[in-house]
């Protein structure tokens, strides 16, 4: 299996993932190649994650226009579950320690296909640990800090996207375009196409806040 899991904001580098190691010496896990002014791809040259190690089971990646972000759904090694884990791009060009984006995100279900958005805050991922209308959906959290374990509770995304079946792979386009994956109403999965209405993330005083307000101790 190859997979295209991101590409510079030129176009001009593309990030791989391969999952079987070839005779053409193609890097198994995650990889680079660069095209030059002739339009030619060089060969793949593997990116070194400290802590990733490729095994069986599913995977899956996005890496950010920018570059310098690598969320990794991989199995747990300790639990028989899919995990969202990160690897962020040290300032001598090298990748971090993988680290688990902690357990506001993972469940003792599976959380896979993750997809950040270009600023660098918003999560999408899919995930059947979180209460759902399906199979698997696609859910949002905001980022809250640097540490990159402290989220936002996970918000469902809600009709039309996910179904009572299996949801996942959401991305967003240039042009507030969406597409993602979904089996609903068949067996295998297929594309699906839709458009931003209206951006959650940018229209804040929209949201409906749910709570308690303590004034308690306060001054009048």
């Amino acid at each position: 299996n190859n997979a295209v899991i991101g590409t510079s904001f030129d176009g001009n580098k593309v990030y791989v993932f391969n999952s079987i190691q070839t005779t053409r010496r193609l890097a198994k896990g995650v990889a680079s190649t660069t095209r030059d002014e002739n339009g030619e791809w060089s060969e793949l040259k593997k990116e070194n994650i400290p802590g990733f190690v490729i095994g069986e089971g599913v995977y899956s990646f996005y890496i950010n226009p920018s570059e310098d972000v690598l969320l990794i759904a991989a199995p747990n090694d300790t639990a028989n579950h899919i995990d969202l884990n990160v690897s962020i791009k040290q300032e001598d060009g090298s990748w971090g320690e993988m680290k688990s984006l902690g357990s506001k995100i993972n469940t003792t279900g599976n959380e896979i296909s993750p997809y950040l958005f270009k600023d660098k805050k918003t999560l999408y991922f899919s995930s059947d640990g979180h209460k759902g209308k399906g199979s698997s959906d696609i859910f949002m959290s905001l980022r809250l800090d640097d540490s990159w374990q402290n989220w936002t509770t996970p918000m469902n995304l809600g009709k039309p996207i996910n179904s009572k079946d299996f949801d996942a792979y959401f991305i967003i386009g240039n042009n507030e375009e969406v597409y993602f994956t979904s089996n609903r109403d068949q067996d295998l999965s297929e594309i699906y196409y839709t458009r931003i209405s209206k951006s959650p993330y940018r229209n804040l005083e929209d949201l409906i806040v749910e709570g308690q307000f303590l004034y308690k101790g306060l001054p009048a």
